[in-house]
């Protein structure tokens, strides 16, 4: 197969647009360019990590305040509000998801992202400062408006920022953090609530909130600002639905208050209670009405779509689910720290039962629909776990012993696990795709809805428990209010030591009443469960929200990557190395020189590659002078990768000077040259300097590295590929061939990255070829390095990575541990700074062949073996 037409014939032009002897990082140029659609590389994994971020604290917000509640009702005095404390949050979160939904279909994604974090932060400002109860509310319930165009911005964000065939896997990443934030946020909570003060646990929202506001500042571009109704303001106005919201909110507001006050703060009885239930009634009638009548485009919730069986009844599911969830994960806290008398870090120990199970639940129920083809399984299996579990919940005790509350948390959280994301899973399943988005908000609106409303009902059920039991008690100088008054973990205070059983078992009686109430929503999701249609989900893209076993460990793997550890190995560990000889390609600058240095001053003999003569001698002078003491040997290796014919010269200098080659250190690559750059030869720049010419230098050094092999002990032989950060950016399958089987030229970042996907694939199928000659060829990604790359990027961008990025000396500890590290395994991927990394499933599959047909990685080893014929020696 011949090279590609498009030639050109000088040599300028390719030295011109390589910059000379430049080593891959992790970096992107994903805002200068204006040419590509999605962003890439390091800015997709930036943005993608401020999301996680901004995310990771909305839902923090969920579970954070649960074993603060105690103390923060000691502070205000105000135990009769502890259900506002959660309700108000929880529904503003929800109501206002659809809306934000319109607001980021209709003008600019990244500014109505910004003021809705803006929002959010603002709430969580006053929360952290409130000085009265009301204040406190009202703080929770702003943030939890901006908290609701967080999360449906995140993923909208993605859904626009990723191509179609990956999108599940980071909107899987995305919704990942949920759980993160579930079992972080009562240990948090406790943590701060101890140690600090509980006003932390919002004010450690605001930093967050600025690294992601900064970083989506500097990376996302969002350049149409306007793409909606268009027209006049008043007709824009019109389908954003806002008689609709209003109705809608005015409702769910008197359903609150009238469960709020009710048996409390008034009787049953009274004429505001009724008036309050009438009128939820009539805005909630009022609001369906109009949903019917109104033009579909316009409807908060489109009636064909609520009418959709599944949804109907998925939706009721999702209620009732989230109900009993929330119910326990906010007054099980009440029963550890009042009653068992555990601080607030203990008491979110102590609830790491359920929620661990919760996010356990969640990941074998999401892998195990797609792998058996049905959800209906685990919706009904959900059902039975929880509404035992929270059976077995209802008989705690005041003297209940710690292992039996865990196995009883362990029970119902592995049942809300399991059925807590199937309603998203029925809506992709039965809508179709364009419907997708509205079916899945709906399943997360109701399902925090339920929390929202039944929070309030287990409050106004716990405080007139409360206030009865302690009335029956009859303790001397105990007025029922003034307990309701007071926080939880002061009770012991208010009375006497021979009063204090007397209270606690009215205590504990009315926590006992609030998990009924948990225990009676956990049953009742049975209905809607039944009425859910049984659909094959198999061959469909299912986006779970709470992610896969897969998709978590994309997640470690990805910010693993971004935020490693210190290397264990460095050049310390190296042994004597006199004797031995390595060719570093790119090692006139950044990663390849450190990684000279290091080998260097282990007394190795050092070919020190570059384009230029001057560019060696320079860099060899500095090796040296670094370790005046060396008993090594540096030699010079000029070498134009983006040439074949340099290649080829050079490779056959090499062969004629050495016969030993113990590691070959393909480090050298370009990355974002300007658009339709060539090599001298005619290929894409990066295809041909990131692949073709490494290619064609290891093809020609084999027969001197299997010699060294024949001579050396263990496996000290290699050949160490650098990649990049493979699991974020990479196209689909790796690489991408057009019909006359050459690898197309991508976007930008696309293309780089296209280039990083195809270094793995040659250090795969050379892994293959060379295992039983002794020789191991590993390929890796270097990590964040502050190197010569950034410098096209954009000064904002410059900044960050310049605080962010690590020495290039880093980049070369991983490079070291690949090619002397006795753990090494060939074939296999590594990561900064040296460890053991994971490939992509999609890379994965590129790797393997199937019946009568090659692999994706195999085609473009022949590829390059085709572009290279001319040079290699004869079979």
């Amino acid at each position: 197969m011949s090279a590609p037409s498009s030639r050109t014939s000088a040599k300028s032009e390719a030295d011109r647009n390589a910059p000379p002897d430049v080593e891959p990082s992790e970096l992107s140029n994903s805002g200068d360019s204006g040419v590509e659609e999605h962003p890439t590389g390091f800015g997709l994994a930036t943005i993608t990590f401020a999301l996680c971020l901004a995310v990771f604290c909305v839902a923090l917000d969920n579970t954070i305040i649960a074993t603060a509640l105690p103390r923060i009702t000691d502070h205000f005095k105000k135990l009769e509000d502890v259900g506002w404390y959660g309700s108000a949050y929880l529904f503003t979160t929800c109501a206002f998801q659809l809306l934000f939904g319109k607001l980021f279909g209709y003008y600019s994604r990244k500014w109505t992202f910004l003021i809705a974090l803006l929002i959010f932060e603002v709430g969580s400002v006053i929360c952290g400062a409130a000085r009265t109860s009301a204040m406190f509310i009202a703080g929770r319930a702003i943030a939890g408006l901006g908290g609701a165009g967080v999360l449906s911005g995140a993923l909208i964000i993605i859904a626009f920022s990723v191509p179609l065939e990956k999108r599940s896997n980071f909107t899987a990443l995305i919704g990942g953090m949920f759980g993160i934030a579930s079992v972080s946020g009562p240990l948090m909570g406790g943590a701060f609530t101890d140690h600090v003060s509980w006003r932390w646990c919002f004010y450690i929202n605001l930093p967050v909130g600025a690294v992601t506001a900064v970083v989506l500042l500097v990376w996302l571009h969002d350049r149409r600002t306007k793409r909606g109704p268009g027209g006049p303001f008043l007709e824009q106005l019109r389908t954003l639905d806002p008689l609709g919201n209003a109705l809608f909110l005015g409702s769910i507001i008197c359903l609150l208050l009238a469960l709020q006050w009710g048996g409390t703060t008034y009787e049953w009885s009274n004429g505001r209670i009724v008036a309050l239930f009438v009128m939820f009634g009539i805005l909630l009638a009022a609001f369906i009405a109009l949903e019917v009548h109104v033009e579909p485009r316009r409807a908060t919730v489109p009636p064909h779509i609520a009418r959709q069986r599944s949804i109907a009844f998925g939706s009721l599911f999702a209620l009732c689910i989230g109900a009993a969830f929330f119910l326990f994960v906010y007054y099980l806290p009440y029963y550890f720290q009042a009653i068992k008398g555990a601080s607030a870090l203990r008491s979110g120990i102590d609830v790491l039962p359920l929620i661990l199970m919760q996010v356990l639940g969640t990941i074998i129920a999401g892998a195990l629909t797609q792998k058996l083809g049905y959800y209906m399984p685990f919706v009904l299996l959900s059902v039975v776990f929880m509404s035992v579990g929270a059976g077995l919940l209802t008989l705690l005790e005041t003297d209940s012993p710690t292992g039996v509350c865990v196995g009883y948390q362990l029970v119902f959280g592995f049942g809300a696990g399991l059925g807590f994301q199937q309603v998203s899973l029925a809506a992709q399943a039965v809508l179709p795709q364009s419907e997708v988005p509205t079916g899945t908000a709906i399943a997360m609106f109701v399902q925090l809805l339920g929390g929202a409303v039944f929070v309030s009902v287990g409050e106004n059920v716990f405080t007139n428990k409360l206030v009865e039991g302690i009335a029956a008690a009859r303790i001397p100088g105990l007025d029922p209010q003034t307990v309701v008054a007071m926080g939880a973990t002061d009770l012991r205070r208010l009375v006497s030591p021979e009063h204090v059983g007397a209270v606690m078992a009215a205590y504990m009686d009315a926590l006992v009443r609030v998990y009924r109430v948990g225990l009676i929503t956990a049953c009742l999701s049975g209905l809607g469960a039944v009425g859910m249609e049984w659909v094959d989900v198999r061959g469909k893209s299912l986006d779970a929200v709470g992610g896969t076993p897969f998709s978590c460990i994309g997640i470690m793997s990805t910010f693993s990557q971004l935020f490693p550890p210190a290397p264990a190995f460095t050049e310390s560990a190296l042994p004597d190395l006199s004797g031995r000889v390595y060719l570093i390609t790119g090692s006139t600058s950044g990663v390849g020189l450190e990684l000279a240095k290091m080998l260097f001053s282990r007394n190795a003999t050092v070919y020190v590659a570059g384009r230029a003569e001057a560019s060696t001698s320079k860099a060899i002078s500095l090796i040296r002078n670094s370790n005046p003491s060396s008993t090594g040997h540096l030699r010079p290796f000029v070498i134009d990768l983006s040439q074949l014919s340099s290649v080829r010269a050079a490779a056959e200098a090499f062969a004629a000077a050495e016969p030993r080659l113990d590691v070959l250190f393909l480090n050298a690559g370009v990355m974002t040259p300007p658009a339709g750059s060539k090599t001298a030869d005619g290929y894409d720049l990066e295809i041909g300097t990131n692949c073709l010419g490494p290619f064609l230098l290891a093809r020609l050094l084999q027969p001197t590295l299997e010699a060294t092999a024949a001579r050396a002990d263990g496996s000290s032989v290699r050949i160490v590929w650098v990649s990049s950060m493979v699991n974020v950016g990479t196209p689909e399958g790796g690489v991408k061939f057009d019909t006359e089987g050459n690898p197309v030229q991508l976007k930008a970042m696309d293309n780089y990255m296209q280039s990083k996907a195809g270094d793995l694939f040659l250090s795969h199928v050379f892994s293959q070829r060379l295992a039983s000659r002794g020789v191991m060829s590993v390929s890796l990604n270097p990590g964040l390095m502050k190197t010569e790359l950034q410098r096209h990027s954009p000064p904002p961008q410059r900044v960050i990575m310049g605080l962010i990025f690590k020495g290039p000396k880093y980049g070369a500890y991983t490079e070291l541990y690949a090619g002397f590290a006795p753990d090494v395994q060939t074939g296999a991927f590594y990561i900064p700074w040296g460890r053991s990394g994971c490939i992509p499933d999609h890379l994965k599959k590129s790797m393997e062949a199937s019946p009568g047909k090659k692999s994706v990685a195999e085609r473009f080893y022949n590829w390059c073996e085709m572009q290279t014929r001319s040079y290699l020696p004869a079979a």
